[in-house]
């Protein structure tokens, strides 16, 4: 019996990086790739589907803005920001010439390139997609998009009425994922009316509201940033949004930290220390979504280790999960502009409203787990932006918890072990663990697990949940139970049978009860006999 191919889906992925600031990873120069040219070059060309069909995957990368050779070119588009419209000109044009009905759009961006693609979503979730034929028309329907500033939708403007019958659009489609690194406004500087007269720039529409047409969106996002040009752009996620899933998440680093942006390479391994942490975020919010190259993920991880290994021997850096320098962006010439435009310490969880278009919404921020780890090793990190805050340890329902008297709280992001990667394994596809349980020291791993009472119950209800004579109570009773530690690393399921029933109290005598382990399969595939 011959084995069936696998069905090619009748859709594909389309995926659009835009890169940030002078950083470009296309023009065959030495400059270490961000976080964005690393997600373009991981990604496969295909893969499964939920329903094993094979799916093609397309990307389109778009170097960051003053990223020519040029320092006249690189101080004018990068410190500037004039180039912003060709930008999204050029993305959206590669959505109009490979878009289909029934594919998918993700969108990823970091620093100005977060802004460009966040830009690029919002005009073709507010707008729909020009075919190839009608192109012509998007210079004027963009500068008419670009200008309605007044908040009202669109499509009933006056512009979009008179010209709707000849612009053709393909409507009612749904953006799959936005992923950015710490989205800044359009600039980067201050948006004085004399500079924008000066360059005459087209300043994009970049929304705060979460867009109503996309299913996931997720941010990191730069606890220690403290350039008043580097405001964070988040998202408000309004009561009509019916995204499935907004995550917003605060690591420790600067501007550049977040999204992996080193200029020298050999700084690459404590500069990108951070990057790479944000980067697997960002990967396994993407599980079952995405499918990436197994030998691109398998360097990274290597370089990674590496990296921190060198650094640690010969410069003295603090080889530690998440304790990689943060950069500072007031020094040197560049640092003197910047010291003029003045300092502003970010406000994590303090961002209910989004300034000037009166939306008010949950933003869904986190703050990831390597901020609670450098504060507790690093004696000397205290940013002001994380003042007042204080860590609570889990609860009875819930993880670790960062409260502040008079904000809001913050919860701890879990690095949650049914996250997996989907990736391309000799000639087929293959899941593996999430890429940020990889790079997490197996010690540290088990301490944030056996921590988390979330990953406890989780470990339990896997394990044991198919007895009827299991209550609720009694799972409840060995959740909370002093002596028992349950850990995705340290401890196997099977190992912790005889001790959880004696815990519970039920008498197992000679019955068989069969219960699933971590990796959801059946040991042998047989029941456990339990004496």
């Amino acid at each position: 019996m011959t084995q069936q191919m696998p069905k090619l889906a009748s859709y594909k992925r389309i995926i659009l990086c835009a890169d940030g600031t002078w950083l470009a990873s296309d023009q065959g120069d030495k400059s270490v790739p961000s976080n964005v040219a690393k997600i373009a070059r991981a990604i496969a060309t295909s893969g499964p589907d939920a329903d094993g069909n094979i799916v093609k995957q397309i990307v389109s990368y778009h170097s960051g803005l003053g990223s020519g050779d040029l320092p006249f070119q690189k101080a004018i588009y990068g410190g500037i920001g004039r180039g912003l419209d060709v930008e999204v000109c050029q993305i959206y044009d590669f959505i109009s010439n490979n878009y289909e009905p029934g594919d998918e759009l993700f969108f990823f961006g970091f620093s100005r390139g977060a802004f460009t693609v966040r830009s690029v979503a919002s005009l073709v979730g507010d707008f729909g997609i020009l075919s190839a034929v009608h192109m012509s028309h998007f210079a004027e329907m963009w500068k008419a998009y670009r200008e309605n500033t007044d908040g009202e939708p669109f499509k009933k403007t006056p512009w979009y009425q008179q010209n709707k019958d000849k612009l053709r659009l393909t409507e009612d489609l749904r953006i799959k994922v936005v992923g950015v690194w710490d989205s800044v406004g359009a600039l980067g500087i201050p948006e004085w009316p004399l500079v924008r007269l000066a360059t005459k720039l087209g300043i994009a529409i970049n929304k705060h509201a979460f867009l109503s047409d996309v299913d996931y969106a997720f941010q990191a996002l730069a606890i220690d940033e403290k350039r008043q040009t580097f405001l964070p752009t988040l998202w408000h996620k309004t009561a009509d949004a019916p995204a499935k899933d907004l995550q917003q998440c605060w690591f420790p680093g600067v501007h550049g930290n977040i999204g992996g942006q080193a200029e020298d390479p050999r700084i690459a391994g404590d500069h990108e220390e951070i990057g790479d942490i944000t980067f697997a975020w960002m990967v396994d919010n993407l599980s079952g979504l995405l499918t990436f190259e197994e030998a691109a993920i398998e360097v990274l991880i290597k370089q990674h280790q590496q990296a921190l290994a060198e650094n640690n021997t010969k410069n003295n850096v603090i080889n530690g999960w998440g304790c990689g320098p943060i950069v500072s962006n007031f020094s040197g010439l560049q640092g003197a502009f910047f010291r003029i435009l003045g300092k502003q310490d970010r406000t994590p969880g303090n961002y209910p409203r989004a300034p000037g278009d009166g939306i008010d919404g949950a933003t869904n921020e986190y703050f990831h787990p390597i901020a609670r780890i450098r504060k507790s090793k690093l004696s000397n990190y205290n940013p002001m932006s994380l003042y007042g805050y204080s860590i609570e340890k889990p609860g009875s329902d819930a993880g670790w918890m960062w409260n502040k008297k008079g904000g809001q709280a913050v919860p701890e992001y879990v690095m949650r072990p049914e996250k997996k990667m989907t990736m391309v394994h000799e000639g087929g596809y293959k899941t593996t663990s999430s890429l940020s349980r990889l790079l997490c020291p197996k010690t540290l791993l088990a301490d944030l697990d056996g921590d988390n009472v979330l990953l406890r119950h989780a470990y339990i209800t896997e394990a044991l949940l198919v007895n009827p004579q299991i209550s609720r109570t009694c799972v409840e009773k060995v959740e909370h139970h002093p002596k028992l530690r349950i850990t995705s690393s340290s401890v196997l399921i099977k190992d912790l049978v005889p001790s959880l029933f004696h815990l519970l109290g039920v008498n197992s005598g000679a019955r068989r009860c069969s219960y699933i382990l971590q990796s959801g399969e059946r040991t042998n595939g047989e029941p456990i006999m339990l004496a």
